[in-house]
This record gives structure tokens, C-alpha cells and sequence, in this order.
């Protein structure tokens, strides 16, 4: 009876080690997938860099040639051009903040990062990117294991974007950041949201997992 009392311990040990380690392995999983995101991302940059660089160069050898050449008196095309050339600039601002964030967050300088996303929004809150921004700075808590805050702001995006395409990586890390709390229940209840919603995507893959390591 001894024997047997102890085998069932043991047995308890080894599920609940089994439990956890299906867990670890679900979190590592949902880490790797956003490593190839931000390997991705990281590529994307410099591709946009080495284009740009091409075009300065090219711009500046073509100012170069026609340097000798009597300036053109202004027009309306001018002005034009002027106008574009503002906004432009506003764009190559933002991406810049933007990339510069998203730079912070990949080194692991979550302050920092969510001060330049913040700053982001602030300023060009009707970009494209926004969505992706306020996403990030969920991910910001998230790294520094501030989950409650992490939920917050990732709601945000589901509320602030409903077209966005970050809607499921949020729900994603909405259920994870509950399951980190402690609470099953809810993080059950977004990761199946996930499922339901998108259900050829990777985070439903991954939401799956989690699900199962919990089980």
C-alpha cells in the first residue's frame, strides 16, 4: 500500500510536469513566431533603406549635372511640387519613428520603445501604422511582465482598429497575458475567439497549442 501510495505521487509529479512543460513549450513557440516577425520586419527596413539611399544618390547626381544650368523661375507646379514634397517628408517622419520604435522594442528597450510609439500616435494618429503601434506598446508591457496593463492596451487596438490586420495577434496575447495571470478561464476565452475568428491563421495555431498545454 506504501508502494502504491508513492507511485501515485509520483505519477501526480510527472502530470504536472508533463502540465508545465507543454506550457514552456506553447510560450516558446508564440516567441519564435514573433522572432521570425521581427526577422521579417528587421529585412523589410533594410530593403526601404538601400531604396532610398538609391534614390538620394541618384536625386543628388542628377542636382550635380544640372547645377550650371539657370534656375527656373517659380510656377504653380512649384507650388505643387512644394505640397508634395511636405508630405513626403511627413511620411518619411513617421516610418522613421516608427522604425526607430520598433527598433527599441526588438533590442529589448521597452521604455523606450513605448515612449517612441506613444509619440507615434500622438503625431501621426492617422497613419496606416497606427494600429501596429499601439500594438507594440502592448507587447512593451507584455515583455516587462506588466500583464494587466498589456491587456488594457491590446484591447485598445481591438477597439480603435476593428479593420486592422493586428486584431488577432492582440486576442492572441490578450489570452496568453491572462493565462501568465493566472486566470484560465479568460484566457481560455480569448484564445477560442482567436480560433473561431481566424481560423486558417498562425495565432490560432498558436492560441491551439496553448489551449492544449492547459489542458
Amino acid at each position: 500500500e506504501e508502494l502504491k501510495r508513492k507511485l501515485q505521487e509520483i505519477d501526480k509529479t510527472l502530470q504536472i510536469l508533463d502540465k508545465q512543460l507543454n506550457r514552456d513549450r506553447a510560450d516558446l513557440l508564440a516567441e519564435m513566431e514573433e522572432l521570425k516577425r521581427q526577422s521579417q520586419f528587421l529585412n523589410q527596413i533594410i530593403g526601404d533603406n538601400i531604396s532610398q539611399i538609391s534614390k538620394y544618390v541618384n536625386k543628388s547626381e542628377s542636382s550635380g549635372y544640372n547645377r550650371s544650368r539657370p534656375a527656373a523661375p517659380p510656377n504653380n507646379s512649384a507650388l505643387v511640387d512644394s505640397a508634395s514634397l511636405g508630405d513626403t517628408t511627413d511620411r518619411v517622419d513617421a516610418q522613421n519613428l516608427y522604425d526607430s520604435a520598433y527598433l527599441d522594442i526588438t533590442r529589448g528597450n521597452s521604455d523606450l520603445a513605448r515612449m517612441g510609439f506613444n509619440e507615434f500616435l500622438n503625431r501621426f494618429p492617422e497613419s496606416s501604422l497606427a494600429d501596429n503601434a499601439q500594438y507594440w506598446i502592448g507587447e512593451s508591457y507584455y515583455a516587462s511582465e506588466d500583464y494587466r496593463q498589456a491587456i488594457q492596451e491590446f484591447m485598445k487596438v481591438i477597439s480603435s482598429y476593428p479593420k486592422g490586420d493586428k486584431i488577432a495577434a492582440s486576442l492572441l496575447k490578450i489570452g496568453f497575458s491572462y493565462f501568465r495571470l493566472g486566470d484560465n478561464s479568460n484566457g481560455k476565452k480569448y484564445l477560442d475567439q482567436v480560433i473561431h475568428q481566424f481560423p486558417y491563421s498562425e495565432e490560432a495555431k498558436l492560441a491551439q497549442n496553448r489551449i492544449s498545454a492547459s489542458n
